[in-house]
């Protein structure tokens, strides 16, 4: 499973990508959180906040009615600290987020952040083979955003995140779509 979010303009002609390049003025975004598969690149679980909302508190809500399984768990920095580590490591899976510069080896009772950080000082590459599993949840936003649009057409907030999550319904059934398919042709 990855991580991550994005953010969806709220006004049509204000842009996600000049607000973060710090180009733009005002902040009319919402911001979209999504856990992926890995394998198949379906939207497993996601969340909706306001913009300036911090990413990792919001990784436990997203973590909360996930299964149990086993595998990995890629995220970003903004999702690194050691409660989440441990929720991900409640869940089976290895968590394989990247560690900031300033980041401590000390467990301070986090066994999986302990075991994350010495495997990223003592063997970045292997580190890095798992982490860089990250980059297809950029690739289901960049379907997301092409497919879509990277601005929300409702007013409201509600109607926004309504949005949203139909658009995460329907990126879904193209990739049920696309399985099947598969499925078919071999």
């Amino acid at each position: 499973m990855a991580c991550d979010s994005t953010g969806f303009s709220t006004k049509r002609y204000e842009t996600w990508f000049t607000i973060r390049k710090g180009r733009g003025k005002r902040r009319a975004y919402i911001k979209l959180h999504i856990i992926i598969a890995l394998a198949s690149l379906a939207i497993l679980n996601l969340k909706v906040t306001k913009g300036k909302k911090h990413d990792s508190p919001i990784l436990e809500k997203l973590l909360k009615h996930m299964p149990k399984g086993s595998g990995e768990f890629c995220a970003d920095s903004a999702y690194l600290s050691r409660k989440n580590c441990d929720l991900i490591e409640e869940k089976g899976r290895t968590p394989y987020i990247k560690p900031k510069k300033n980041s401590k080896v000390k467990a301070r009772g986090s066994q999986a952040w302990r075991s994350m950080i010495k495997l990223y000082r003592e063997d970045k590459e292997e580190f890095n083979k798992h982490y860089h599993q990250r980059s297809r949840v950029e690739s289901a936003y960049s379907v997301l955003k092409r497919v879509f649009g990277n601005a929300l057409s409702s007013r409201r907030r509600r109607s926004q995140r309504n949005e949203l999550y139909l658009r995460a319904i329907n990126y879904n059934i193209g990739i049920a779509n696309m399985t099947s398919i598969k499925g078919m042709v071999k």
